[in-house]
């Protein structure tokens, strides 16, 4: 559990919230034996892999950005369970675990990578935060105690929580699906967002792009708003 107390708001407002520690779901995977998948089909340990063994650290995920170490893990796991099946015996993994988690369209068969879940479960975080809906308490909390009257995209806070730090290294992904309303400009990048055309426009003016020295600039320092 941790408590987020923010002065902009009210000192009487507090939010609590029951985090899980970041590995937690790793040691449930790590006690789920391969003999229980012993009479399953390949079929049959494929539909319990993406169902069960990778749902379990799903509440973990949707808090923190894992280490590399703890995906590798939760892998290893995985594959076992899909590969070995019955007993301890060992068996050869047929094809690289990476390939097999790719879509069935693309050549896998469809095994959920925890890389991109736990990013895209973050991201849901950084549209939350974004959207600023009316009454979504625990965003106003976020936003008063990390942004300081910033934008999440502007902003470079990070702090000691591993759950803000996770949201950092993700939040510019969401950019790739993303259309932004100019205003005042202040908010948008003029060549690296979506807010003119349907694609950034780096993408339009490659050239002039490779050639710019200030890649970062915002809308409201290169455009008067005028045509």
């Amino acid at each position: 559990m941790f408590i987020i107390s923010c002065k902009q708001v009210s000192p009487l407002i507090v939010l609590s919230i029951n985090a899980p520690k970041p590995t937690r779901g790793l040691d449930a995977l790590s006690n789920c034996p391969p003999w229980k998948g012993k009479n399953l089909s390949s079929g049959g340990r494929l539909i319990l892999t993406n169902s069960s063994l990778s749902s379990i650290p799903i509440y973990s995920m949707g808090m923190y950005r894992l280490c590399e170490e703890n995906h590798h893990k939760m892998d290893t796991i995985r594959s076992q369970f899909f590969w070995r099946g019955a007993g301890n015996n060992f068996k050869y993994h047929m094809i690289r675990w990476n390939q097999l988690c790719l879509p069935k369209d693309f050549g896998g068969i469809g095994i959920l990578n925890t890389r991109l879940l736990n990013d895209a479960l973050l991201l849901k975080w950084v549209w939350r935060i974004l959207a600023q809906r009316t009454g979504d308490l625990c965003c106003q909390l976020l936003r008063a105690k990390y942004l300081h009257n910033k934008t999440l995209m502007n902003n470079k806070n990070r702090t000691r929580s591993q759950f803000w730090k996770g949201i950092q290294t993700v939040k510019h992904k969401i950019r790739f699906g993303l259309a932004f309303k100019v205003h005042n400009g202040r908010d948008t990048i003029f060549l690296d967002d979506v807010w003119l055309t349907n694609v950034p426009l780096r993408l339009d003016f490659l050239e002039i792009y490779i050639k710019c020295r200030k890649k970062n600039a915002w809308v409201r320092d290169l455009w008067d708003g005028e045509a």
